[in-house]
């Protein structure tokens, strides 16, 4: 088991700049008649739809992954937002201060429990990261998806990440992907206190039809929200 995954070398940052900063603004937005999507199933063509009216919001992107690619929050960033971005692998969040120097990048994990250790299994491709046993098993058996290490590290709540980060502030979009940790971080947040916009999640193993009855749809509809899109396993909800 190591002690904790490797962080970006020189030479990875200095491709990273060049690949992500330089030619991938180039690669969207930049035609009239369509626009490109970075997220993983589109998540932010119907993002960008529902906060069309908003110049420079802010947003939340918990289990971040990569500050371009599968980024639901890239486009905006490019529309002049800044948020926070948090991931619990180091080398994401070298990548993110490098091409996201306007955001608050915090290398963390997020649970509902601060006060137990727990295991984040690091896979390549990285965007199976978790720290759900139950899914790192799942990852393990799926082609071409490798267990590249596990370490132990302590995680830290949603609601101490923005209080400590960005207490007060009002948010546009809270975006969710870690994995099989969704729903717990979803009903650990005060959202009396922190309304935003628009959330976006995922939910696995949940069929279209049953989509409303889901624990965490129910949740969020108590607290004020309803059901606008599913793009894959995201599931996207907006303020009433």
């Amino acid at each position: 088991m190591s002690s904790t995954p490797k962080a970006l070398t020189a030479l990875e940052a200095l491709r990273a700049r060049v690949r992500y900063k330089l030619w991938a603004p180039l690669r969207a937005n930049r035609h009239f008649a369509y626009d490109l999507s970075h997220s993983q199933f589109g998540e932010d063509m119907v993002l960008r739809h529902l906060l069309a009216d908003v110049s420079r919001g802010t947003f939340v992107d918990i289990g971040a992954y990569h500050p371009v690619h599968y980024s639901n929050t890239y486009h905006f960033y490019c529309r002049g937002w800044s948020g926070l971005n948090i991931d619990a692998n180091p080398y994401v969040i070298d990548l993110f201060r490098i091409l996201r120097p306007r955001d608050i990048n915090v290398c963390a994990a997020v649970s509902d429990n601060s006060n137990e250790i727990v295991t984040f299994f690091r896979f390549a491709p990285a965007v199976f990261s978790t720290i759900d046993e139950c899914f790192a098993q799942r990852w393990q058996s799926l082609p071409g998806v490798r267990l590249v290490d596990r370490c132990e590290v302590r995680p830290r709540t949603i609601g101490d990440l923005l209080e400590s980060y960005l207490n007060h502030t009002q948010l546009d979009l809270f975006t969710v992907d870690v994995e099989g940790s969704d729903e717990r971080i979803l009903t650990t947040v005060d959202w009396s206190k922190y309304r935003p916009r628009v959330i976006c999640f995922e939910l696995h193993d949940t069929k279209l039809e049953n989509l409303s009855d889901a624990t965490a749809v129910t949740f969020l509809k108590r607290e004020g929200y309803q059901l606008e899109a599913r793009c894959g396993p995201s599931v996207i909800m907006s303020r009433v």
